[in-house]
């Protein structure tokens, strides 16, 4: 009886501390929509999400500590978006949008409040983009006679490394 006791006791208490965790959900927004496609900086305090705005697929930039939206200058006229990247800090972010039907590669500089659009060869379809953490290089998986290549892109003359670039170097 002790024993089964004291196997019991044990059992619930490495159940117990198992059970703890130190993931915390993301703070909750006060608005009901749709929210896909996450890409979250390097430094972990900023998320950028698709979202469904005016029934179009829009960018949205929170940060995760408040749960703030961050504002976007540049991008609200290249709707529908997909694929959001972020540099290490957030300054830099990547979207692919749309020109007409066309669709492009945006770059939108926070920091400088500047809007950059990469030049893509004709007849590429960009399907999904991933900035790397200092905004020098940028993977573009595009789409071309229904065959899919990956494109690497230096961005080292048209953007500034992101602040936090020499931590990596």
């Amino acid at each position: 009886m002790i024993r089964s006791r004291l196997f019991f006791l044990i059992f619930s208490s490495i159940l117990l501390v198992s059970c703890t965790s130190n993931n915390k959900p993301i703070p909750r927004t006060s608005f009901l929509e749709s929210q896909a496609d996450p890409a979250l900086s390097g430094d972990g305090k900023k998320i950028a999400l698709i979202v469904n705005r005016n029934g179009k697929p829009s960018v949205q930039l929170k940060n995760l500590k408040t749960g703030k939206i961050l504002s976007l200058l540049h991008l609200s006229k290249y709707q529908p978006h997909s694929s959001p990247s972020l540099s290490w800090n957030g300054r830099y972010l990547a979207v692919i949008g749309h020109m007409g039907k066309r669709k492009m590669v945006i770059l939108e500089d926070r920091m400088k409040r500047r809007m950059h659009k990469l030049s893509i060869p004709q007849g590429l379809i960009p399907i999904r983009i991933s900035l790397s953490p200092h905004a020098r290089k940028l993977a573009i998986q595009s789409r071309y006679s229904d065959e899919d290549k990956l494109y690497i892109y230096d961005l080292s003359n048209t953007l500034e490394a992101d602040s936090s670039f020499g931590l990596y170097r």
